[in-house]
């Protein structure tokens, strides 16, 4: 019995040869994808960054007005004493001593 020849005789090659770029193809568009998703990540990200550290700044701000208005005159208005006498002695590495004489 005789073959019959096909017309083409790579058929095979050509189909794997096919298969291989839809692969390469499908893999760059995902891989293209990607890098775009985590470029829009890395932006939204910086943008929070600057609308933290400007929030930051605003906080530190009133933080410094805030305690540059504390003096004396504050403490006193709110009801704190001056003490007579106090002491703070360190004894040693751990041990601290205080000592309070009051005259009442």
């Amino acid at each position: 019995m005789t073959k019959i020849p096909s017309p083409f005789k790579y058929e095979k090659q050509v189909w794997s040869l096919a298969g291989s770029i839809g692969l390469l193809l499908a893999s760059y568009i995902v891989l293209v994808g990607m890098t775009v998703h985590n470029t829009f990540l890395r932006q939204t990200a910086e943008k929070q960054i600057s609308s933290l550290t400007a929030e930051l700044s605003e906080m530190e701000f009133s933080f410094l007005s805030i305690k540059a208005g504390i003096n004396a005159d504050l403490a006193l208005s709110l009801g704190f004493v001056e003490s007579d006498t106090v002491v703070i002695a360190r004894k040693g590495i751990s041990e601290t001593a205080f000592v309070r004489n009051d005259n009442t």
